[in-house]
């Protein structure tokens, strides 16, 4: 038996355990019920718990209305009572979460306003988005702006493929937002990449402006780094090994390099 099927093992022992020690679970709740409650809980654990902050006693409303309304279960009392019965397994869960259940969050998620992977630092803004994946689709997520007073192939073809397979799915989609990816998005994807990729090696802090067109947003971040690559900016600018020069003697005698 693999290691991976005994801790499965252990997991159903331990919730099947527990589930008939509470009469009100045992009850009205099945062993499935269960176990997506645990496997919701890890998804969503951030927007449950904060980093930095303990694991609270009970779930914040939304995370209860929102388990609630994907579980059928109308009693806010029971999924209280679920919680406080697997809350430490759903934190040992945590970080080996799985992602069978993007389905039912991409249809429930946007009526509570809750993504798959939030946090919150600083002074947060949140708007409704979506999240374009490689393996598990159009996702709808609420992007939450994180703001700090004091810190400094074609697009259009790379947009068509995914469209055309990647994002593709026969699922109902509750997002609002159309689920098409475009041209300017990967654009915008690419520029933003490269910035924060030019800021981390450089150990300094993207900061934009919070207004205005958001294709204009990157300016002068973009100015200043081209500026700065113009020339002898580029890291490489003066290198040479046998890969990208080679050095031959000519018939008259002197050396070259190509």
């Amino acid at each position: 038996m693999s290691d991976s099927t005994t801790t499965s093992s252990r997991l159903a022992f331990e919730i099947l355990e527990r589930l008939l020690a509470h009469d009100s679970l045992k009850q009205n709740l099945q062993f499935i019920h269960i176990l997506h409650f645990l496997e919701l809980t890890t998804r969503i654990w951030l927007e449950i718990t904060p980093p930095g902050q303990p694991r609270p006693i009970l779930l914040p409303p939304k995370v209860g209305n929102l388990l609630g309304g994907i579980l059928d279960i109308m009693e806010t009392n029971l999924i209280q009572l679920t919680w406080q019965a697997y809350a430490d397994l759903a934190e040992t869960m945590y970080h080996n979460s799985s992602w069978q259940l993007d389905d039912v969050l991409r249809i429930h998620g946007r009526s509570h306003e809750i993504d798959c992977n939030s946090a919150r630092l600083g002074e947060e803004m949140v708007v409704e988005a979506r999240l374009f994946t490689l393996c598990r689709g159009v996702l709808p997520i609420f992007s939450k702006s994180l703001y700090c007073r004091y810190s400094s192939g074609t697009c259009e073809g790379i947009s068509k493929v995914y469209n055309m397979s990647l994002g593709e799915s026969d699922l109902p989609n509750a997002s609002r937002l159309s689920c098409e990816l475009t041209g300017p998005l990967v654009l915008d994807a690419f520029f933003l990449y490269a910035i924060l990729q030019d800021k981390q090696n450089r150990r300094e802090t993207l900061s934009l402006p919070h207004h205005g067109y958001q294709n204009r947003r990157f300016d002068r971040e973009l100015a200043e780094r081209n500026y700065r690559m113009a020339g002898t900016g580029q890291d490489m600018w003066a290198h040479a090994c046998n890969r990208c020069m080679k050095i031959y003697q000519g018939e008259d005698g002197n050396w070259c390099t190509f």
